[in-house]
């Protein structure tokens, strides 16, 4: 490539010239500067005249002179910047967990064929859907009808008619007066039936929207049935609530804002059973003693309501007391 070189000369000649790249002084017979101009030409002049000429053959002499030689840069086209190191291969990933939506895509397509009149072989139960049908004591035949129905709600199509449904299980397991009917999973409605909503959305791994979950974990002697607990009335009625959820390990605490309709406060005692949690309720305007006290409450499930007053309601009055 191009090199500076560190000469001496008797004499200064002054170039016009079109200097592109680079320049050089040669000595010998013939002292002479040469350099490379804007169009990557080799130009040369004599130092002992002005002419400027072109010579693209050539060579770059030391001509005898004694000289330094300091490196410059390139001739011609700049190089190519040296490619870089190979970066380091990625690790490789972990191997991913199996799909927590792949069993209930089964289940949905398994619905799906079912419903479209195919002899299939019915899927294993998942844990979750088993330990529901468990503690809702259905029989083998609505624990099929539970998984058929939530597979369709999976599916997109949650309501699947009566006719449908029958030609699977027992008429008595559909709309009758069987195990699943009687354990109020399910919901009946124009020729139809379809897995409550609350019930597909637990099934769906979905976290509560009726309720206030306190605490860490239920105590397993918490006494099942509807109780009354009268509390302090220097206290807000929620901080009560609280403390007594504390008390029970854990518990789902129900109000008028999350619950202040009938079918709102069902759906709201069924997201605490479901997830095995005991119910306290903070009365309210429209969350008030009656309501609460008919409020439907399976045989295994804890309510107590929080009363802000010794004197309990005439709908409350006969209620168990728990001490606050």
């Amino acid at each position: 490539g191009p090199r500076r070189l560190h000469v001496q000369t008797l004499a200064v000649h002054a170039v016009e010239a079109d200097v592109g790249r680079a320049a050089c002084v040669t000595g010998g017979s013939e002292p002479s500067l040469y350099w490379i101009d804007q169009e990557m030409r080799v130009q040369r002049t004599s130092l002992a005249g002005q002419a400027v000429v072109a010579d693209a053959t050539k060579r770059v002499g030391g001509g005898g002179l004694r000289m330094e030689i300091e490196p410059m840069g390139t001739v011609g086209k700049p190089r190519p910047a040296p490619e870089p190191a190979p970066a380091p291969a990625p690790a490789p990933a972990p191997a991913p967990a199996p799909a927590a939506a792949g069993w209930r895509s089964m289940v949905a397509e398994w619905a799906r064929q079912v419903m479209a009149g195919k002899d299939v072989e019915t899927p294993a139960m998942e844990k979750v859907v088993a330990e529901l049908a468990r503690r809702a004591g259905l029989s083998v035949e609505g624990e099929r009808l539970l998984l058929l129905l939530y597979g369709a709600w999976v599916g997109g199509e949650p309501r699947v008619s009566l006719a449908v449904a029958a030609r699977t299980v027992a008429w008595d397991e559909v709309a009758g007066d069987g195990t699943l009917p009687r354990s109020r999973l399910t919901e009946v409605g124009d020729g139809k039936v379809q897995v409550r909503s609350v019930v597909a959305r637990y099934l769906d791994g979905a976290s509560v929207e009726r309720v206030i979950r306190w605490g860490g974990t239920p105590r397993a002697d918490v006494a099942p049935g509807r109780q009354l607990a009268s509390v302090s009335t220097d206290l807000p009625v929620m901080a009560s609530a609280k403390g007594l959820a504390e008390r029970m390990g854990a518990a789902a605490i129900i109000d008028e804002v999350r619950a202040a309709s009938a079918s709102e406060l069902a759906d709201a005692i069924d997201e605490a059973w479901l997830r095995g949690l005991p119910v306290v309720a903070v009365p309210g305007i429209e969350l008030d003693a009656r309501r609460l006290a008919a409020a439907p409450l399976r045989a295994d499930h804890a309510l107590v309501i929080v009363w802000p007053d010794e004197a309990a309601p005439v709908a409350l009055e006969q209620l168990p007391r728990l001490e606050a």
